[in-house]
């Protein structure tokens, strides 16, 4: 993993330092917003001893809404928010011990975007950026009810690929993965496509 880490962090770095050598022109600035789906799988740290996927769902499916400014070819900022759906979890333990839970996460993220072309239509993305992350989870153990809101920040390291349909459309895949400092969370994998409309 740390392997890469550093090939993601050194491409969107050349393409940063690439894209500052250019002038930059306000003219030249494209805004853009658009919208992805996907999953997500959650890795959980151990609670009380027991791996906690056994009584938390750890899929979910996602959808994000985000816009950004296309500075130059090489580089863009973008901000947005992704949702996942709420995902039920049951469980038995034995001696009384069972019940169901409900889980579900939400994200506001900024990230920087570095791109490298490969064609006239087809550019490599790499990504690196910063979330606020929320985690919402309710259920009844052992017939207690219980509800619990956790967030903090985390960051996000990303890596994927854009096609040009027009001018003003293009498609994106990307693969993402998401470092927290959430109690019992320790990180997320996110696929994701979508689609950019640039003004």
């Amino acid at each position: 993993m740390n392997t890469i880490k550093l090939a993601l962090v050194s491409a969107l770095y050349i393409a940063a330092v690439t894209a500052q050598a250019e002038t930059f022109n306000l003219k030249d600035y494209s805004p853009y917003i658009g919208a992805e789906l996907g999953s997500a799988s959650v890795n959980y740290d151990s609670v009380a001893g027991l791996d906690a996927s056994s009584f938390y769902a750890d899929s979910f499916t996602l959808a994000t809404l985000h816009g950004g400014l296309e500075l130059n070819e090489r580089l863009a900022l973008e901000a947005g928010y992704t949702r996942t759906d709420e995902k039920n979890q049951s469980f038995d333990f034995g001696g009384g011990v069972d019940g169901t839970t409900q889980t579900q996460f939400s994200t506001i993220h900024i990230d920087a975007i570095g791109k490298l072309p490969v064609t006239k239509k087809v550019k490599a993305l790499a990504s690196l950026g910063l979330a606020h992350i929320n985690v919402d989870s309710s259920g009844v153990v052992s017939g207690t009810d219980f509800s619990d809101d956790d967030s903090d920040f985390g960051w996000r390291l990303g890596a994927g690929a854009q096609y040009k349909l027009s001018e003003k459309v293009d498609v994106r895949g990307m693969l993402r993965y998401m470092g927290t400092n959430l109690e019992g969370v320790e990180h997320t994998l996110e696929y994701a496509v979508g689609v950019n409309y640039k003004f």
